[in-house]
């Protein structure tokens, strides 16, 4: 029969983001930094496990900056093929189900409203 999963299994969160699946030569620093954690996702899971999962999520465009005015914003929060990239309440959301969700590790969620799938030539802030 299989081990008991243990009763108590704690869980790292890492904060990636979509620009890993949809990339472009801006922001190169930090994009490169992003998919060193979203490596250390699937390293850190195997090396951890039972005892701790390791989960990445990954938003979409969330929050404004000041590179962007609130209706460049708005207009480019809307380019997904939902029709809406993630909000702040979808991106807490999906770290509570990874954190709820004892059979994740090692893997990454994207919720970005379909965002990864479609393809910028420039970062949304420099579009």
């Amino acid at each position: 029969p299989p081990a008991p999963v243990p009763p108590l299994m704690g869980a790292v969160i890492n904060l990636l983001d979509q620009k890993l699946w949809n990339q472009n030569p801006d922001f190169l620093s930090y994009t490169l930094s992003k998919a060193a954690l979203e490596a250390a996702n699937t390293m850190l899971a195997m090396a951890l496990a039972p005892l701790v999962r390791v989960v990445g999520v990954a938003p979409g465009l969330t929050l404004t900056s000041n590179l962007l005015s609130d209706d460049a914003f708005r207009e480019r929060h809307k380019m997904a093929l939902l029709d809406q990239s993630s909000t702040p309440a979808d991106v807490a959301a999906t770290v509570r189900f990874a954190l709820e969700n004892r059979s994740l590790t090692g893997t990454s969620l994207l919720v970005d409203g379909g965002q990864h799938l479609m393809r910028f030539d420039r970062d949304f802030s420099l579009m």
